[in-house]
């Protein structure tokens, strides 16, 4: 990993995390930057929403609404603010809103502060408007921030958080990112995060793509592991062993972590092809550039909806699992 030198502090545009994110062999440095990100990850939020829900859970932030909402205990409960990284379309907000339901909303009231954060201007504009339209705004303070995670500037709302999230960001992110959000939280913070284990319909694509894709093209296609770890191979990102390793290696304490397997389901074949479109992007950089990636994408993807109908039938429901491993960790006090 590159250092800052002896000599200067690093520029903002130049920081030690900030630069190996950016390293051109990471295929995932420019898939955020494009403009029909946030509607393509909307897509995706099929498949990481459940997760959010456990992400929530294990953060703790559904049992301390909870408490929030049950006056009768006579306990005072503290100001939680909650940092929401990577935020994406929203989908953590939008999991911790739907627990405030059933008539809490007026006991937890500015009780729970809420910033969502991306790199990608799409995406925080999305969820920003999605906010207002939801209500977020109302009950959870909602403020959003254009945010580099390798280069959290100072004076972020709601600062020091008591919490932070971190979904499926990591296979992104060089490994020092976690101790500067530990840095960042206050004491007896929690950091919850959520990384791909298994993507079992990653087999499906391999066939499609090994079907109409030239001998050097396929061969340059990662494997299942190759593409959860496609930003940082030598990580093993898939192993919750390293997440926990990571954790505790970025000073946090009582770490837990657990692989979560969750099934899916799309109304058909084609259904579920456009809601991979986002991950089959990052991986059609291995196919080439411009006019011939588009080309090479496009028969892979047909030749998708073709393997996933011979699996499961034209016209049928699919079906497959996923694993995510949750990782959860302390700040001392």
């Amino acid at each position: 990993m590159s250092t800052p030198t002896q000599t200067s502090q690093p520029s903002p545009n130049t920081s030690p995390l900030k630069t190996e994110v950016e390293n051109p062999n990471n295929p995932l440095s420019t898939l955020w930057s494009t403009s029909s990100i946030a509607q393509e990850y909307l897509r995706t939020e099929r498949i990481t929403r459940p997760y959010a829900d456990v992400l929530v859970q294990k953060a703790g932030l559904a049992d301390l609404i909870e408490g929030n909402a049950r006056e009768e205990t006579g306990e005072e409960k503290g100001e939680v603010r909650l940092w929401d990284f990577a935020c994406g379309t929203g989908a953590v907000v939008a999991c911790l809103y739907d627990k405030l339901r059933q008539g809490r909303e007026e006991v937890v009231r500015g009780k729970i502060k809420v910033l969502a954060a991306d790199v990608s201007p799409e995406m925080v504009a999305y969820t920003r408007e999605r906010g207002e339209r939801e209500g977020w705004k109302e009950v959870l303070g909602l403020e959003t921030r254009l945010v580099d995670v390798t280069n959290i500037p100072p004076n972020l709302p709601y600062n020091p958080p008591t919490h932070l999230t971190l979904s499926f960001a990591l296979m992104a992110l060089p490994t020092l990112t976690l101790s500067s959000l530990h840095t960042q939280l206050a004491p007896s913070g929690t950091l919850a995060l959520t990384t791909w284990s298994s993507i079992s319909w990653y087999t499906y694509l391999l066939s499609a793509a090994q079907l109409v894709l030239p001998p050097d093209l396929f061969s340059a296609t990662p494997s299942e592991l190759g593409f959860i770890n496609i930003a940082f191979p030598d990580r093993k990102l898939h192993l919750p062993e390293t997440t926990e390793r990571e954790l505790r290696g970025a000073g946090f304490a009582d770490v837990s972590v657990e692989v979560v397997e969750i099934e899916h389901e799309w109304v058909d074949a084609r259904d579920f092809v456009r809601a991979m479109e986002l991950p089959i992007r990052a991986v059609s950089g291995k196919w080439g550039e411009g006019e011939e990636r588009s080309i090479w994408s496009g028969k892979v993807k047909g030749a998708l909806v073709e393997v996933v109908e011979g699996l499961f039938g034209k016209g049928q429901k699919v079906r497959f699992g996923m694993g995510a491993i949750v990782g959860v960790g302390r700040k001392g006090n």
